[in-house]
């Protein structure tokens, strides 16, 4: 399932990303991250970064329809990424970082 609104708040996702010591997200993130030569305080400015306008859409996990998932096409370093952001019992959580 997709919808084109926001299922979580970015002024929360932002709060919750202020630090690289913040920031929880995946291995397969983590590893998109550092082939693009992101570095975590790249990955934090990023998310900072990140307006409104730059949501494409929230859709279903495809293991679990009952878990959502945000995904942004952000602007970073000449390139656009394509970021997604769920949330767990522990907080939010970058899912996907990878160049569109």
């Amino acid at each position: 399932m997709e919808k084109r609104r926001p299922r979580y708040d970015l002024g929360s996702i932002k709060a919750a990303f202020i630090t690289p010591a913040s920031l929880r997200i995946t291995k397969t993130a983590l590893t998109t991250a550092e082939a693009l030569d992101l570095t975590l305080d790249d990955v934090v400015t990023m998310i900072q970064g990140i307006r409104g306008a730059q949501f494409y859409k929230s859709m279903t996990s495809l293991a679990d329809s009952r878990i959502w998932q945000d995904v942004y096409h952000v602007e970073f370093g000449g390139r656009v990424l394509y970021v997604k952001f769920t949330i767990d019992v522990e907080g939010y959580l970058v899912i996907s970082l990878k160049e569109k």
